[in-house]
């Protein structure tokens, strides 16, 4: 039973992370490595790299756990 429960969080904390990768980005809209596209709530100047959106976003992300807004694992994604 543990080696399961054990398996289940590897799973699970390596879809976490996938889901919270930046990919792409653009002014509209930006895309994690799940293939989740999602809308940019915020309008932006000029479009970030990719780099500087995943910090952007990281951030925002710990922000929201701090609150207790959301729930999820506190590994920040580096982007190759």
């Amino acid at each position: 039973m543990e080696k399961m429960n054990k398996e289940h969080y590897n799973k699970e904390s390596a879809m976490n992370t996938k889901n919270r990768q930046i990919v792409r980005v653009s002014k509209t809209e930006f895309e994690t490595a799940d293939g989740n596209i999602r809308p940019m709530l915020f309008d932006l100047d000029e479009t970030p790299t990719v780099e500087e959106f995943q910090e952007i976003y990281d951030d925002w992300f710990n922000v929201f756990l701090e609150k207790g807004l959301i729930e999820n694992e506190r590994k920040t994604v580096e982007h190759r």
